[in-house]
């Protein structure tokens, strides 16, 4: 390797890595004028940012109060390192300036928590496979990587994903560049596998590599068996001590067990499904590969690159490496997982993917008939390129429409309807209390207030709460009250008290409430007393 070919393709991938992070601007600045339009469009981050407000408005009586409340953030479905390095790099400089607005948030929180630290990922999945050496197929799989489609997805939110595939990334980079001298890097490994599991607990699964890993250094006659378990130890105390540390709610009691109890929901959750059981399948999870990852035919090309990348003598560790975390983390999804979110295969696929490269090597160097090599070339070709063509075509859709969210909202355009046909004709000496499902839009303000519940409400809540007005979005009525999902599924204890209420507004029949509004986003009820007071037309 010359430290030109190096300097060049480093040159080269910076640009293309700032390109990527410029052309994300636009779309990441849509969809969070105010937190309504937030959960309208990303339940998720609307779940998450509050809490991050909670650790920065600070007006605490003491120091020590303040530390505490910066710490114990109370969604403890992620790792504090996600919240501490969303607060630290992404709001903090804003804060600094002087700015304080949802949408520049949301914007700065898509850009510093997702998009940069997939491009830093996926650098180093390029490093590692082909070490810049090659400025064209280096910069070639870089962008392929680029393009899959969950990447794409991925970079229009704040969630952990790309930070915790990064402490993935940096667990097998660490190992690779050890190289089985198990000197000061491994330990480096072991407290980036720390702070994978301290952000998303999928640190866990480098169970099979680790070892390996270790057995390979006693093989090799690197190490005995004394100094592998000795390794191992402080692999594992290193990694724990991570954990903790990194997540320095767990020192008090009343916030442990506010974990334990997220992480039992999320863990019945991922294991049985949210609402609805529907079962445990690789099948089950065959559309959503095709979909956001590849179609099945080049995943059999890239489990095939990772084979002959094992024996190539030059990147045999890292595919090596790659094969025991990825392999066990997805048979542990296809088949011990319920909730198909497509972004649960990412820190998986993504490492396979990387592995290509060991195809073209394998192809030059081991298939010496001409006829043969011309061949394979080109069905690898043909395969890339059609991959790579839905990708693009794939990241063109998704990114247009995310540009253009706001502008093409049924969430919005009805909101917009209902407020100057219905609501704003509705005149209390009182504030307006309004029920709407997360999904929908009702702006802030101060003429009415507005209720939401995570999971399905039913009449005993809607009864002890009274709202004046309910406001559903129609594809969650659908969902809850689907006919053939429920007759062949096991409903969780909450849907099924819910059911009977949902069942009536699939009619518009809601016992207290009358049906003035609805189309194919969403479902506008007022109560009868103030239907009989503003609507007497509509009746």
């Amino acid at each position: 390797m010359t430290k030109r070919a190096f300097g060049q393709t480093l040159i080269t991938l910076i640009f293309c890595a700032l390109a990527y992070f410029f052309i994300f601007l636009a779309p990441n600045s849509q969809g969070a004028k105010d937190l309504p339009m937030l959960s309208t469009f990303a339940p998720d981050e609307f779940a998450q940012y509050p809490r991050l407000m909670g650790m920065l408005d600070q007006p605490a009586d003491s120091f020590l109060q303040s530390v505490y409340r910066f710490i114990q953030y109370k969604h403890y479905y992620y790792g504090y390192p996600f919240y501490l390095y969303s607060a630290l790099f992404a709001l903090l400089p804003l804060r600094l300036f002087g700015v304080e607005s949802i949408s520049i948030d949301l914007l700065a929180l898509r850009q510093i928590v997702s998009v940069l630290p997939m491009l830093a990922s996926l650098a180093l999945l390029v490093y590692m496979q082909t070490k810049f050496r090659d400025w064209f197929r280096s910069i070639l799989l870089f962008l392929f990587l680029l393009t899959v489609p969950m990447v794409t997805t991925n970079s229009l939110w704040w969630h952990p994903e790309s930070l915790v595939f990064l402490f993935v990334t940096l667990t097998l980079f660490f190992l690779q560049r050890d190289n089985l001298a198990f000197g000061r890097i491994f330990y480096y490994a072991a407290l980036f596998c720390g702070l994978a599991s301290a952000t998303k607990l999928i640190g866990f699964f480098f169970f099979a590599a680790i070892p390996a890993y270790l057995f390979l250094g006693w093989f090799q006659k690197k190490i005995n068996i004394k100094a592998g378990l000795n390794l191992a130890f402080k692999f594992i105390f290193l990694m724990g001590i991570t954990f903790f540390v990194c997540n320095p709610f767990l020192f008090f009691k009343s916030e442990r067990d506010a974990a334990l109890q997220a992480q039992m929901g999320q863990a019945q959750a991922t294991s049985s499904g949210f609402m609805f059981s529907s079962g445990k399948s690789p099948v089950l999870w065959l559309p959503v590969i095709k979909e956001y990852y590849a179609q099945v035919i080049f995943l059999a090309l890239a489990a095939f690159a990772m084979l002959v990348g094992i024996f190539d003598k030059e990147r045999s560790l890292i595919n090596l490496l790659i094969a025991l975390w990825s392999i066990p983390f997805s048979l542990y999804l296809l088949f011990f997982v319920e909730l198909r979110h497509p972004y649960y295969l990412l820190p998986a696929f993504l490492p396979l993917f990387s592995t290509l490269p060991a195809v073209v090597d394998w192809m030059v160097r081991s298939v010496k008939v001409v006829s043969a090599r011309w061949l394979i070339g080109l069905i690898f070709v043909g395969l890339f390129v059609n991959q790579l063509f839905y990708n693009l075509n794939y990241a063109q859709t998704v990114y247009a429409e995310a540009a253009n969210k706001e502008a093409n909202s049924a969430a919005l355009s009805f909101y917009a309807h209902i407020d100057k046909a219905y609501l704003s004709r509705i005149v209390l000496n009182r504030q307006l209390y309004i029920y709407r499902s997360v999904r929908v839009y009702i702006a802030d303000a101060p003429r009415w207030i507005v209720k939401y519940r995570w999971y399905p409400t039913d009449y005993s809540y809607i009864q002890k709460s009274r709202p004046d007005v309910i406001v559903l979005w129609r594809q969650e009525v659908f969902d809850y009250t689907n006919a053939d999902v429920i007759a062949g599924a096991d409903l969780s204890k909450a849907l099924e008290k819910s059911l009977p209420f949902y069942m009536d507004a699939r009619k518009g029949a809601l016992q207290g409430y009358e049906l003035l509004y609805q189309d194919d986003f969403g479902m506008l009820f007022v109560s009868r007393e103030l239907a009989d007071a503003f609507f007497r037309d509509f009746q």
